[in-house]
């Protein structure tokens, strides 16, 4: 597995992912995809739900033959949590290649301070959420107030 940080020509190349029905009921189409892109510069000092954003690392993650497999969005905040989106390519899905990147998420150097995995997923996105709890995820049973199932993991002990 070798992890990219997302540029223009990378997200030009994956960009097909975010025209697939799923991807767009769960994250969004393509203006999702280029938002990140920006994302990466502007989110670094603002604030989300009272944490104190301290970086947004968004990684292409390719296979052993050199392909994009994998997008993972991560945004570590300054309580030691991070958020976390991650999209697989459609061809890639239910091949156990998310769950893969998942379980090696707590290997990156970036993410040596982030002590737990925070995020969320659709009730009916029924296989994000057997990939999350695949790779060692809690997912909660019951929506919140914004009709998401919380996920999280703990990388590190505290």
């Amino acid at each position: 597995m070798k992890i990219m940080p997302l540029t223009e020509d990378l997200a030009n190349t994956i960009a097909p992912w975010f025209d697939d029905p799923d991807s767009i009921r769960y994250l969004g189409g393509r203006d999702w995809l280029y938002r990140e892109l920006d994302l990466i510069h502007t989110a670094p000092g603002s604030e989300f739900r009272g944490h104190h954003v301290l970086a947004r690392y968004v990684w292409v993650v390719h296979d052993l033959d050199d392909q994009p497999c994998c997008l993972v969005d991560i945004e570590p905040y300054d309580d030691g949590t991070a958020g976390m989106a991650i999209i697989v390519a459609p061809h890639r899905r239910n091949q156990g290649f998310g769950q893969q990147v998942l379980q090696a998420l707590p290997t990156l150097t970036e993410l040596r301070n982030v002590h737990k995995v925070v995020g969320a997923v659709e009730p009916e996105n029924v296989q994000a959420r057997h990939c999350f709890e695949q790779a060692g995820y809690t997912v909660a049973d019951l929506p919140d107030e914004e009709g998401m199932l919380r996920i999280e993991k703990s990388l590190r002990v505290s």
